[in-house]
């Protein structure tokens, strides 16, 4: 059963989405396209969030809130890929029909059945070694699925809803988003010594391409137009201006050494205020078409 925050955010998702006005059969169907395109694009950010929330969860950082927040995108998650499936009122989702579509649906959750008892087990504080290399392992694949996912429903009617310039920006805008959840799951990696010697540059890597991300957004780039609005660039610079209070962290873990508790607390709620501009921006494109 939905926690009742689940299905508040489901509320909140579905009225950002344009079109969420029940109308004619032709408008149902194409709320239903550019639902499905936003929801697969938010899925990859939502396991980044939910698996760096376990993560500082395990390691004793704001436990309550970082096991809420994960068991929360858990449930997100879930409910977005059976909504995919069978249909979803609140989010204006149709039952999926196309076989090819529920065969991709059903390969992602395959994976995702594999991967849910991990994330489980770690904000239950089960710090067993096999379920960490669970985590370690199938978070790339759940990863990669969820975005074949969200590739696969803008190829076969991306353009039905979205221009192919709106296409470039909300695909960019969405994988920019999904960069910031990334570096703060690899910050906590390499706090609690989890991923191996190669994890700081794994996130030097991810911190640069958010930079250039973030930059092609602004300033527009080949295939990618600039913000549509003075809100959508406002939301871009207010991002920027909370996540340079986060790169001091960064740069911590970056030079070998080790934060301590109250700074990862101060930067998970930066982070949560980043992830909130970004989410209005990327809903502020769809506001758009």
């Amino acid at each position: 059963m939905l926690r009742p925050f689940v299905q508040i955010l489901m509320v909140i998702w579905a009225l950002l989405i344009p079109g969420s006005v029940i109308g004619s059969d032709t408008d149902d169907h194409q709320k239903d396209r550019a639902t499905r395109i936003d929801l697969a694009l938010r899925q990859s950010t939502v396991i980044q969030s939910m698996t760096q929330s376990a993560c500082f969860a395990m390691g004793g950082i704001d436990v309550d809130r970082s096991s809420n927040t994960a068991l929360l995108e858990l449930d997100t998650y879930a409910t977005v890929l059976i909504g995919f499936r069978e249909g979803h009122e609140w989010l204006g989702l149709l039952p999926e029909t196309n076989p090819d579509m529920l065969f991709k649906i059903r390969t992602t959750n395959r994976v995702w059945d594999r991967y849910r008892p991990a994330i489980q087990q770690i904000v239950a504080q089960d710090r067993h070694s096999v379920v960490m290399d669970q985590i370690l392992t199938l978070n790339a694949q759940v990863i990669e699925e969820s975005n074949s996912l969200a590739r696969h429903f803008l190829s076969e009617f991306g353009e039905e809803v979205f221009s192919l310039e709106m296409i470039g920006a909300l695909h960019l805008a969405s994988h920019h988003r999904m960069l910031s959840q990334r570096a703060m799951k690899e910050l906590c990696y390499i706090r609690f010594g989890l991923g191996g010697s190669g994890m700081r540059s794994r996130l030097q890597a991810t911190l640069a391409e958010f930079s250039a991300a973030g930059l092609a957004l602004v300033n527009g780039a080949s295939g990618v137009q600039p913000p549509p609005n003075a809100r959508i660039k406002r939301n871009y610079r207010t991002a920027a201006l909370f996540w340079s209070k986060i790169q001091p962290t960064f740069d911590v873990v970056l030079a070998d050494k080790i934060p301590g508790d109250a700074e990862l607390i101060s930067a998970l709620k930066l982070n949560a205020s980043v992830l909130k501009q970004l989410n209005q921006a990327v809903g502020g494109y769809l506001l758009q078409y």
